[in-house]
């Protein structure tokens, strides 16, 4: 059985999700994805899980997993692997 790993692509909190919170309340999910996918290039940590707490709401397009919280303040982006 093969491994899941996840490329941690971008995770926003604070001041600075709030133009990729305003994106996601205002045009949705799909909108979010493709601005946060601007971050996919290069080397990214390699995690274990994929990030996202209990209390996220989460998004899945294709191997991207996307989980925001607008009550926190913060959303991150994901791609799951597979080793």
């Amino acid at each position: 059985m093969a491994d899941i790993k996840y490329e941690n692509i971008v995770f926003l909190e604070d001041s600075e999700a709030i133009e990729s919170l305003d994106i996601y309340q205002q045009s949705g999910a799909g909108a979010l994805l493709e601005h946060l996918k601007q971050w996919h290039c290069g080397d990214h940590e390699i995690i274990d899980g994929p990030g996202h707490g209990t209390d996220d709401e989460v998004h899945y397009f294709g191997n991207y997993e996307l989980s925001v919280n607008t009550s926190i303040g913060y959303c991150g982006l994901v791609y799951k692997l597979i080793e």
